[in-house]
C-alpha cells in the first residue's frame, strides 16, 4: 500500500481529449444530470467509440450506463467491453506520462482508477461477467493504491471478511488506516478551502454511511 499517494479525487479528474472532447463531456454529464438519459447516454457512446474520440471517461461513463441501463437497455456483457478499454487507454496514457518523467503521472489517473474500481465491482456483482471474488478483490486493491478512497474501504471489508482470499486483520487494518488518514486529509482541506473541498468531503461520508 503506497502510504504517501495522495487521495483521488474522481470529481476532479481530467478526460483524456482535446478542449471540445471535454466540453462535450460536460454536456453529456449536464444531461444525465437533468434527467435526459437517452441523449446523455448517446454523447458518451460516440465519445467513448474506440475507432473515434476513443476517450477513456466517456467509455467508463458509457460502460455504467450499459451496466445499469441509463437511457438504453442494459447490456452488461458490453458494459465490461468498455470499462475495460478505459482502463487499458488510461494505463497506456499513464505509462507515457511517467516515461515522459512526470513522477506523478497525467491526466489518465482518474480515468484508470475509476475503470478499475468499476471493474472490481463487476466481479464481485457478476455484472457481465461470472463472480470472481477473487478478481475483484485484486481490482479493489490496485484500485486503493492508485489512491481511491472507496476502493481503500472496499479492500479493507475484503480483508476483514474474507472476500477473494483469506482473513487478514493486518491487512484491514492497514487500509482502513490509510483511508482513515486521507479522510483527515480531506478534513484539513475543508477547514482551509471550504468549497472547493465540501463536495469531496460530503462524498466521503456518504459512502460511509451508504455502507454501514
Amino acid at each position: 500500500i503506497n502510504l504517501n499517494a495522495t487521495p483521488a479525487s474522481r470529481d476532479r479528474s481530467r478526460s483524456i481529449s482535446d478542449q471540445e472532447g471535454d466540453v462535450n463531456i460536460q454536456e453529456a454529464i449536464r444531461l444525465h444530470e437533468a434527467g435526459d438519459l437517452s441523449n446523455s447516454t448517446n454523447m458518451f457512446g460516440q465519445l467513448a467509440d474506440p475507432k473515434g474520440a476513443n476517450n477513456a471517461l466517456s467509455q467508463v461513463l458509457y460502460g455504467l450506463a450499459l451496466r445499469h441501463g441509463w437511457g438504453i437497455p442494459p447490456e452488461p456483457d458490453k458494459a465490461i467491453h468498455y470499462l475495460s478499454l478505459a482502463a487499458s487507454n488510461s494505463a497506456a496514457v499513464e505509462q507515457a506520462a511517467l516515461a515522459s518523467g512526470m513522477t506523478k503521472g497525467g491526466a489518465a489517473k482518474g480515468e484508470l482508477v475509476l475503470a478499475i474500481f468499476e471493474l472490481a465491482n463487476c466481479f464481485r456483482y457478476a455484472w457481465g461477467v461470472k463472480k470472481d471474488p477473487v478478481a475483484a478483490r485484486q481490482y479493489y486493491e490496485t484500485a486503493a493504491n492508485l489512491g481511491d478512497t472507496d476502493a481503500l474501504d472496499e479492500a479493507a471489508w475484503c480483508y476483514l471478511e474474507g472476500f477473494g482470499g483469506p482473513k487478514d486483520k493486518v491487512c484491514f487494518m492497514t487500509f482502513h488506516f490509510v483511508s482513515f488518514r486521507w479522510f483527515l486529509v480531506l478534513v484539513g482541506r475543508f477547514l482551509r478551502t471550504p468549497r472547493e473541498s465540501e463536495r469531496q468531503f460530503c462524498r466521503y461520508w456518504h459512502g460511509r454511511a451508504n455502507r454501514a
